[in-house]
């Protein structure tokens, strides 16, 4: 089976759906962090897919009970 992609395959990221982009953490005691997405220009997009992969094979793609399908990882 081979995935058939058109027009309609794609998906736009907006704030509006996967919500904030810069937020500021601070615990009771010490220094506020702001966290935003500065330095994901600097991440590759081999880095992206392999992460996402990594995420699916260990989480999505497995049965109940089973191991994860590594060798779907490599392929």
């Amino acid at each position: 089976m081979k995935a058939q992609f058109n027009d309609d395959s794609v998906m736009e990221l907006t704030p509006d759906l996967v919500g904030a982009t810069e937020t500021q953490n601070s615990g009771i005691i010490g220094e506020k962090a702001d966290l935003n997405l500065v330095h994901t220009s600097n991440v590759r997009m081999t880095q992206v897919v392999y992460e996402l992969t990594s995420h699916l094979v260990l989480t999505k793609w497995r049965d109940p009970g089973q191991d994860p399908k590594l060798h779907l990882f490599a392929s």
